[in-house]
């Protein structure tokens, strides 16, 4: 695999890791196992990333590999993978699909709505948040950049935080 293919392939996995998780924990009880199972979708999605249609979904190409992953898991057990009904699987599969587009698409939402917001703050404000949540800068190295101490930066970003909770408050109460 390319670098260029390798890096889409860490993006898209990334962004759909924790609804295959909850998936697999849902179907297999032992948290160790369900890890391991985890790490035998990634291997597996890996290798076959080139099989990837691009027209489709990842994540739903993600949860077909997980199901045969999770009847594998049965059958390696001497369990009767019927005992986890591949119907009931399947539906919450699913389900766990449409209900992760949904929180994807509130997070899009969200994130559009600070976007806004963070607009209507003072330059130095969204230059600070930038910094440390953007750019993911500790709060010493933003002192640094911003010749103060690293009091004054946690102050300020502590008062900039209420003042886009109560402005996201505020915009809430206006929508209603």
């Amino acid at each position: 695999m390319d670098n260029i293919k390798l890096e889409q392939f860490t993006k898209q996995w990334s962004t759909s890791e924790r609804v295959i998780r909850l998936y697999l924990n849902s179907a297999i009880y032992n948290r160790a196992d369900a890890q391991d199972v985890l790490q035998r979708v990634a291997l597996c999605a890996y290798q076959k990333y080139d099989e990837y249609d691009a027209s489709q979904s990842f994540q739903g190409w993600l949860f077909g590999i997980a199901k045969f992953e999770v009847l594998g898991y049965f059958r390696n057990l001497g369990r009767n993978p019927e005992v986890i009904d591949s119907e009931i699987s399947e539906r919450l599969a699913d389900n766990m699909e449409d209900q992760s587009e949904a929180i994807s698409r509130e997070d899009d939402e969200r994130r559009e709505k600070l976007e806004q917001l963070l607009t209507q703050l003072p330059e130095k404000a969204q230059e600070l948040v930038r910094l440390r949540f953007f750019e993911n800068r500790e709060y010493d190295e933003i002192a640094r950049l911003l010749n103060t101490n690293e009091g004054a930066v946690r102050t300020a970003l502590s008062r900039i935080i209420a003042k886009l909770r109560s402005m996201a408050k505020e915009s809430m109460q206006e929508a209603m």
